[in-house]
C-alpha cells in the first residue's frame, strides 16, 4: 500500500556544519537530508549525540554526509546546487507500508539520481578551519592592526598575567606562613617572591589551586 505524497513545497535550510559537544573528541557528524516527500533540503550537523532519525531511518528522509567543516555559505550553496536533483529525487520515490513501518523505495532512476546526490555531497569542501584556541593565539602571526584579533590578544594576555599573579600571591602565603612557623626551628627561607614568581611561571594554571592548597597544608 502507497502514501499519498504532500504537495509539493520544497524548502531549503542549511547552517554551518561545524559542531563539537563539550567532552567529545570530535565533531558531530554532518548531513545534507533531502525530504522525498516534498524535496526540501537541509544542510546541518546531527544535533544528537548518536542515533538515526526514524524518517532516515526508514528512508523518507534520505541523508547524505557531508564535510563538517562547511561554513554557512557553503552549506546554503551545496543546499541549492542539490535541490534541483532533490526535486528529482522526490519525484521517483515513493512510500510503502512494509506491515510494519511507512518506508521510502526510490525507482531505478530515483537510485541514479541519489548517486548523483552523494557524490556531489562527497566533493563538497569546506573552509573552516578548527584550531585549540590556546595554540591559535600562541601561534597566531597574521596582522594585529585587526580591531578583533587585537582584543582577543590582549584579553588573553590580561587573563594569563592575573593568573600568574594570583598564583605568586599564594604561594607567597603558603611559604611566608611556612618560614613563620619554621623560624625557631632550623629553617629560614630568603627570596620567597622570587622563587614563588619562578614556580609561577611554569605551572599548569588549571592545577594552580591544587598546587597551592598543598602547599599551604603542608607544615613540616
Amino acid at each position: 500500500m502507497a502514501r499519498m505524497k504532500k504537495e509539493v513545497t520544497q524548502q531549503i535550510a542549511a547552517e554551518a556544519t561545524y559542531l563539537q559537544y563539550r567532552g567529545q573528541s570530535s565533531p558531530q557528524p554532518a548531513y545534507l537530508s533531502i525530504n522525498t516527500e516534498d524535496g526540501s533540503v537541509d544542510v546541518g550537523p546531527a544535533p544528537g549525540i548518536g542515533g538515526t532519525p526514524a524518517r532516515a531511518w526508514h528512508n523518507i528522509d534520505i541523508r547524505y554526509s557531508v564535510s563538517p567543516l562547511l561554513n554557512s555559505d557553503e552549506a546554503e550553496g551545496l543546499a541549492r546546487n542539490v535541490a534541483p536533483l532533490a526535486l528529482d529525487l522526490a519525484a521517483h520515490s515513493r512510500i510503502e507500508w512494509d506491515g510494519s513501518n511507512w518506508i521510502g523505495i526510490l525507482d531505478e532512476q530515483g537510485e541514479a539520481i541519489s548517486a548523483r546526490i552523494a557524490t556531489i555531497c562527497e566533493e563538497a569542501e569546506g573552509s573552516i578551519v578548527v584550531s585549540d584556541a590556546a595554540e591559535w593565539m600562541e601561534d597566531w602571526h597574521g596582522e594585529e592592526e585587526d580591531p578583533a584579533v587585537v582584543a582577543a590578544l590582549d584579553a588573553y594576555r590580561n587573563a594569563c598575567a592575573a593568573a600568574r599573579d594570583a598564583a605568586v600571591a599564594a604561594i607567597t602565603d603558603a611559604l611566608t606562613a611556612v618560614a613563620r612557623e619554621e623560624e625557631s626551628a632550623t629553617l629560614v627561607l630568603t627570596d620567597i617572591a622570587g622563587w614563588a614568581s619562578d614556580t609561577a611561571e611554569n605551572i599548569v594554571y588549571d592545577e594552580d589551586v591544587f598546587q597551592v592548597e598543598a602547599l599551604a597544608t603542608r607544615r613540616k
